[in-house]
């Protein structure tokens, strides 16, 4: 069975001493990471997040707008809403939780199963993989998305910056934390499109 990714192959250095200088880094499942994986640039991942955040944002404003209406009224002030919990209704919180963590959650997880790249990865010429150099599995590729989307989104904002910040001084995969949870890395994936 051919690599599905040959260019992602293991280096003599890693043939030589087992690791990365004898160093461990992260291994998912006892599997050593690869060498030689071509490693997205931190700019071009940053700016997948945005596009995949845009789009997030125009579909997730066009799902919760009939929440929002439903909660407040098209024909109400603002100052006269409806009582029985305000804007904070039900069915504007159960909006908001689809929004905010089960739609990028969906969004993310599906993608990255089915192809490896989210739309802002796939446009950016970005491919997720995992550390040694393979497909994400469906579990993984939802394992990923939750820390990603579920967990952040619960956590304060200073730690979600951090996550994200953390791929630019961690060394030698530039994985965030996302990435190092679930044993993935983001790689270069313009050499593999063109063959």
């Amino acid at each position: 069975m051919s690599e599905p990714y040959p260019q992602y192959g293991r280096s003599a250095e890693y043939a030589e001493h087992g690791s990365y200088g004898g160093e461990h880094h992260g291994s998912y499942g006892g599997q050593e990471p690869q060498a030689e994986l071509i490693l997205a640039p931190i700019a071009r991942r940053a700016g997948a997040r945005v596009i995949d955040a845009g789009l997030l944002g125009v579909v997730g404003f066009a799902l919760i707008l009939p929440f929002m209406i439903a909660a407040v009224g098209l024909n109400e002030p603002a100052n006269h809403v409806k009582s029985g919990g305000g804007i904070w209704s039900g069915t504007a919180i159960v909006g908001w939780i689809l929004v905010l963590g089960i739609l990028p959650f969906a969004y993310e997880a599906v993608q990255l199963a089915l192809w490896g790249q989210t739309l802002g990865k796939r446009v950016l010429r970005l491919r997720v993989l995992t550390e040694t150099g393979e497909p994400l599995t469906p579990a993984r590729a939802a394992a990923r998305a939750a820390v990603n989307n579920v967990v952040y989104l619960f956590g304060c904002g200073v730690g979600t910056v951090m996550a994200y910040l953390w791929a630019i001084w961690d060394q030698p995969l530039h994985q965030g934390l996302h990435d190092r949870l679930a044993a993935t890395v983001v790689v270069d994936d313009r050499e593999f499109a063109d063959e």
